[in-house]
């Protein structure tokens, strides 16, 4: 049967979630803000916009395979499952 939390009892309860749930909702921005910096930044040096779309993206890929070729395949389907 469920019981009735209190206020109090529910944040104490939830409080290892909400912080994993801040700290990660601060890295996103972060992360959206550094996307849209970079993508004003190539667009005023090249004038297109549309390459700037497409390096985030090209960026974190270029990683990852190079991390595929250059490492055992179990270590790089760790980081992998994250996504």
């Amino acid at each position: 049967m469920l019981k009735s939390l209190s206020v109090n009892q529910a944040i104490k309860t939830l409080k290892p979630f909400l912080i994993v749930w801040f700290g990660q909702s601060v890295s996103l921005i972060g992360s959206n803000l550094t996307s849209f910096a970079l993508a004003l930044w190539v667009d005023q040096k090249n004038g297109s916009i549309k390459l700037s779309a497409f390096i985030p993206g090209l960026t974190v890929l270029m990683y990852f395979i190079a991390d595929a070729i250059a490492v055992p395949k179990l270590r790089t389907a760790e980081p992998a499952d994250i996504f």
